[in-house]
């Protein structure tokens, strides 16, 4: 293989990666939108929470 091929597959493999990571961020935030919305009071703290440390990391 050369290295341009070998780079491309590798920068394929990450974006792949990155996507399934991202798609399943979104699915857990909904979850815990749609929940907070069906339990506001228990749920309003995990769903703050976590919003606060998904902020914490994006903006680190």
């Amino acid at each position: 293989m050369d290295k341009e091929r070998l780079s491309a597959f590798t920068d394929a493999v990450l974006a792949i990666v990155m996507t399934i990571l991202v798609l399943e961020l979104v699915v857990k935030i909904v979850g815990l939108i749609i929940a907070a919305t069906i339990y506001p009071p228990t749920m309003m703290i995990s769903v703050l929470i976590t919003l606060i440390v998904f902020m914490m990391i994006f903006l680190k």
